[in-house]
């Protein structure tokens, strides 16, 4: 069986978690919405970290 998480298509991604994120020139905490953190995938090619 295939993993639906990665596709032929699609490019490699890099997952970070963030504690907040901006929305509208707002943040916008995790804590919010009762999570820890958001969950990000950059593709590897965008990726500077």
């Amino acid at each position: 069986m295939a993993d639906s998480s990665l596709k032929k298509d699609e490019e490699e991604v890099v997952v970070i978690f963030v504690k907040w994120k901006t929305v509208g020139g707002k943040r916008i905490y995790a804590s919010s919405y009762g999570l820890k953190a958001f969950r990000l995938e950059i593709p590897r090619s965008k990726y500077r970290g």
